[in-house]
């Protein structure tokens, strides 16, 4: 088996981020980079694209891709999320940014930015407080008139928010 360095142009990155309960969240976008967000344990609120921000249960994997905005935040209780950066770097940055003493607007502008991400300063839509699957809405039989940009349809591996195209109602 090749090491990893000669097959990928670029390594990818992991960071453990430790979040406090209640960590308000902020919307980020890292233009160079996918991430995936993974939740050890607690319940994050985390969200991605247009999506609300929405508790995750432990076991709960996120795809961040580059370019488009996500948000993460501290849900009712501790929680431990691995961030995995590919290329490598704006999980480094994250740790910075969500872990304690909570950094203030202009703060965080500046330490994301140092680090390869942007701080979206629009409102977040309201989360939305359950955990778990959250594929089953009001409206859930207009899905298809959202569009075709598949990064802007959230997914949650395990917690799938969209349909198959064959199963999409149109």
């Amino acid at each position: 088996m090749e090491p990893l360095d000669a097959v990928l142009p670029v390594l990818p990155g992991a960071e453990e981020l430790c979040l406090p309960a209640g960590t308000p969240p902020h919307r980020y976008v890292a233009r160079g980079a996918d991430l995936v967000l993974v939740v050890l344990a607690g319940d994050p609120c985390v969200g991605v694209g247009t999506a609300s921000p929405r508790r995750r249960p432990a076991g709960s994997a996120v795809v961040c891709p580059r370019g488009v905005p996500w948000s993460v935040g501290g849900g009712e209780e501790p929680a431990r999320v691995v961030a995995v950066g590919f290329p490598s770097g704006p999980e480094r940055t994250l740790t910075a940014l969500v872990g304690p003493p909570p950094l203030d607007g202009a703060a965080l502008v500046a330490a994301a930015a140092d680090g390869g991400l942007e701080v979206v300063l629009e409102p977040l839509p309201p989360p939305v407080d359950r955990p778990g699957r959250a594929g089953v809405r009001s409206g859930a039989g207009q899905r298809g008139r959202q569009g075709g940009d598949h990064h802007q349809q959230e997914e949650d591996h395990g917690h799938r928010e969209d349909h198959p195209p064959a199963a999409r109602a149109e």
